[in-house]
This record gives C-alpha cells, structure tokens and sequence, in this order.
C-alpha cells in the first residue's frame, strides 16, 4: 500500500487560493467597482486572501518534498515495524486517550460558549434567539468534528500496519 503525498495536494489548492486573491485583488478595476463601494474592502481581501495562498503554498511545498523524500525511504533514521497483536494494543489505547482528549476538549469550548452565550444574553437582549442559536451551532459543530475526527483517526490507524 503506497502514502499518497497530501502536501502536493494541498499545495496545488493553495496555488488555486493564490491565483483567486490575485484575481480578487484586481477585481475593481477590471469590473470598475468605485473603491468606496466595496472596490477598496475587495482589494484589501484580495491581498490577504493572495498573502495568505503564497505563504501556504511555500510551506506545503517544502513540506511536500521532504514527504516525497521520506516516502521514497531516502535518508530514513529509523524505522519500525510491530507486530499485529501489539498495533492492535496500540491502536485502541490511543483511540481511548483521543477520545477521553477530545471529549476534554469539546466540554471546554461548549463550557466557554455558554458563558460567552450567557453575557451575550444580557447585553444584547433583543437578539436573543440569535444569540442562542449561534452558541448551540457551535456547539453541534465542535461535537461534530470531535466525534468525525476521532473516529477518522481510529479508522486509519485499524487500516493502517503497524509499520512507522
């Protein structure tokens, strides 16, 4: 089974990310958006946005080639391979101290939204239900990840030989 290189990938979806702020940042006078209708605000975005795509894509980039180097097994330090047994052993240790790590990590941010949802309550109370409908999306969506995330893991590593 071969590693596919995921920073080439990445880095391609950067170059995408770059060429869009290229084109955002060029966008006003092209469409000849009067800068004080959004044409500045666009400009500024594009910037960031480009700013953003190249520092990305240098890094995933260099990043690719030390994975390429790594998975043609050039200049290795050490490599291991364990047994199924004790891989199995392994690979349900971590899955509990994910879990347990994850969990942990979700009751905090739920914790920390709902004290921010709570100050929110009182200082803006015409926009109440706004309010408690964002704290309870990011709620769902941090369990959501937490629960995706750890389960990914779990899958990849019961795929995956016990072989770094």
């Amino acid at each position: 089974m071969s590693i596919q290189n995921s920073n080439r990938r990445i880095a391609v979806a950067c170059t995408g990310i770059l060429i869009l702020g290229i084109v955002m940042l060029f966008l006003p006078g092209l469409l000849n958006i009067d800068g004080f209708n959004g044409g500045y605000a666009l400009t500024l975005f594009g910037a960031c946005v480009a700013v953003i795509g190249l520092i990305s894509v240098i890094l995933f980039a260099r990043m690719g080639v030390l994975q390429d180097r790594i998975l043609k097994k050039e200049n290795i330090l050490a490599h291991w391979t364990y047994s199924t047994e004790y891989w199995r052993q392994y690979v349900e240790k971590e899955h509990t101290e994910d879990k347990t790590d994850k969990r942990s990590l979700f009751f905090l941010v739920a914790v920390i939204s709902i004290v921010i949802g709570i100050i929110m309550w009182f200082i803006y109370p015409d926009d109440r239900m706004i309010t408690f409908l964002t704290i309870l999306g990011i709620i769902i969506v941090i369990g959501i990840t937490a629960v995706l995330s750890t389960g990914a893991v779990y899958r990849w590593n019961k795929r995956h030989p016990g072989e770094i």
